[in-house]
């Protein structure tokens, strides 16, 4: 345990954010080499009407016009066959890029010919791209050569980036909260300014930290400066991590991400009074999380309701379909406890060591799918995010984070964090030999916001 605890000491708290960062800086450049390849989404159709209408209108504009070109081609496909759609997701909207059927006498997936498609007409297309029937996820770096299979997954593997945008950046160019959550995206560059409160993915939201983030991000990447900084409004009863000068870099791809920062609050003006105790300030002054996701599809939930005095029914969602991203991964923080002397500066009393500093990271993000059709349908889409985290460090520290959203339209959203932290022990010996404890009680908090989009 001593030679653990020396290890742990001499690399991390010592030389952990160069060494981190550049690791950290490395992954991101290797995992983040198929970023492009995240805009694609690649579905079968498992709807037997829409396969059948859409084959039967291709057809008959293929004999049309196989009668002025008699080596025309893309006449295999018959009305009983499934298609399976490639489109391509951008900050514009999605397009169709491909579309082929499933062969089963060949084990292909042969592409329709793209100047029929382009003959069809605009509602069919939009049709197959607003995936209102049911449908089934194929991988798309398989789908030139992937097998044709009815093995279904209870847990099918999806593309992350529709789940992922939602909490990593946002899906509009400007995404303005009243808590202060800000993304600002350029229209012709993959970049946007963000401004980010707290530190909540290890635990510590708006309403449990006194810290800004202020950066630009990327797909790939956000970088950022880490200004002091107290909540506009909060609610419940806490002792909040104090915030201080210092950065940060984050980087998240489909399989690993992580973030590792710094805090240095012997930079904080003497004037700011910001201090939450002074008499026990408690704030961290470098941490790393490294984390690995994987997102599934699931299916939503059906019922058929009575829509008037005769016997026929309609169809209603109870459970709307998306995507589930789920993430796991350690962390590393170091937590520093001390007072405000009367010069105004932080003297120290304790920094925390060893395995106390570990922890494991969990969380579970649930976004709807969103559905695009004509603009006014998604002028009054409704969807709602919902994420559950969990932070356990080693010296049984547990941290609860529980996030909701609600678009009752498209330009508004609603939203509820909830956010608790255990208590915390610092011990240390005093010069005359006598041991001494703090109590960190971090709390509970919760903040509801009011969020604008365009």
């Amino acid at each position: 345990m001593a030679r653990l605890r020396l290890i742990t000491e001499g690399i991390y708290l010592k030389q952990a954010p160069p060494l981190i960062l550049i690791f950290f800086i490395f992954l991101s450049q290797v995992f983040s080499q198929g970023s492009e390849d995240e805009n694609s989404l690649v579905w079968k159709i498992k709807d037997g009407n829409v396969n059948a209408n859409t084959i039967e209108e291709y057809l008959d504009i293929y004999y049309k016009g196989l009668a002025q070109n008699p080596n025309l081609s893309g006449g295999g496909v018959q009305k009983h066959m499934q298609l399976v759609v490639e489109a391509h997701l951008s900050d514009t909207g999605i397009s169709l890029q491909k579309l082929r059927y499933e062969d089963r006498s060949k084990n292909s997936r042969p592409a329709l010919n793209a100047s029929i498609l382009d003959s069809m007409s605009i509602e069919s297309i939009e049709t197959l791209l607003s995936r209102k029937y049911k449908w089934t996820d194929i991988d798309p770096t398989v789908i030139d050569d992937g097998p044709i299979t009815d093995v279904v997954n209870i847990f099918k593997e999806r593309n992350y980036k529709h789940c992922r945008d939602v909490n990593w950046w946002s899906r509009n160019e400007i995404d303005i909260s009243s808590n202060l959550h800000w993304v600002v995206r350029f229209k012709y560059a993959s970049t946007a300014f963000v401004l980010e409160p707290g530190l909540p993915v290890l635990g510590y939201p708006a309403g449990l930290s006194r810290l800004l983030n202020i950066g630009v991000a990327s797909e790939v990447v956000k970088a950022y400066l880490t200004v002091p900084w107290k909540p506009i409004y909060q609610f419940g009863g806490n002792h909040p991590i104090e915030g201080a000068w210092g950065g940060g870099y984050k980087f998240d791809t489909h399989r690993i991400g992580g973030m590792v920062g710094f805090q240095d609050i012997s930079l904080n003006a003497k004037s700011l009074r910001r201090y939450h105790s002074p008499k026990s300030v408690v704030f961290i002054p470098k941490y790393a999380l490294l984390y690995f996701s994987v997102t599934f599809a699931i299916d939503g939930i059906d019922k058929d309701v009575p829509t008037g005095p005769s016997s026929l029914s309609g169809r209603t969602t109870v459970w709307p379909s998306g995507s589930l991203r789920t993430r796991v991964g350690f962390k590393l923080i170091e937590y520093s406890h001390g007072e405000i002397n009367q010069n105004g500066s932080f003297e120290e009393i304790m920094n925390s060591s060893g395995l106390s500093n570990v922890g494991v990271h969990f969380r579970a993000e649930y976004v709807t799918d969103q559905i695009r059709s004509s603009e006014e349908e998604n002028q009054k889409r409704k969807s709602f995010i919902l994420a559950a985290q969990i932070n356990y460090d080693l010296d049984n520290q547990l941290g609860l984070v529980i996030e909701s959203s609600y678009h009752p339209y498209r330009t508004i959203k609603l939203g509820l964090n909830m956010a608790y932290m255990g208590p915390k022990i610092f011990e240390w010996e005093k010069p005359d030999g006598t041991l001494d404890l703090f109590e960190w009680n971090p709390g509970f908090t919760v903040t509801p916001y009011f969020a604008v989009n365009f």
